[in-house]
């Protein structure tokens, strides 16, 4: 199975709605979203897989009101994208960016991975 593929391929779709994107915190620019799978099923014969994906929307931390402006717009641009309805407040900490943890928004989606 491909997850590494598969990942990119989530990547390219979010940077295709206009939001930046990787899979490597040290390479996250703010503000972007950053990657991650949050579980993997095998819930059919064969090679396919389901991967339920976390995507982190990260603002820098310039100010509550600037931070949420910038999380609201990757938002609006990616809502219709990733097919997704609703975004849950929360805090990432990436040590390479801010001792303290960032502002961000956690969406969470799946897409079908073939082997």
């Amino acid at each position: 199975m491909q997850i590494g593929a598969a990942a990119q391929a989530v990547v390219d779709m979010i940077s295709d709605a206009g939001v930046q994107a990787t899979i490597d915190g040290r390479d996250l620019e703010l503000p972007g979203a950053l990657v991650a799978p949050e579980t993997i099923s095998a819930d059919r014969l064969g090679g396919d897989y389901t991967v339920t994906w976390n995507v982190y929307l990260v603002a820098a931390d310039a100010g509550p009101v600037e931070a949420l402006d910038d999380l609201g717009h990757m938002f609006d641009l990616l809502k219709d994208a990733l097919g997704v309805g609703e975004a849950r407040p929360v805090t990432l900490t990436l040590p390479n960016h801010a001792a303290d943890p960032l502002p961000a928004f956690l969406l969470t989606f799946s897409t079908n991975v073939t082997d």
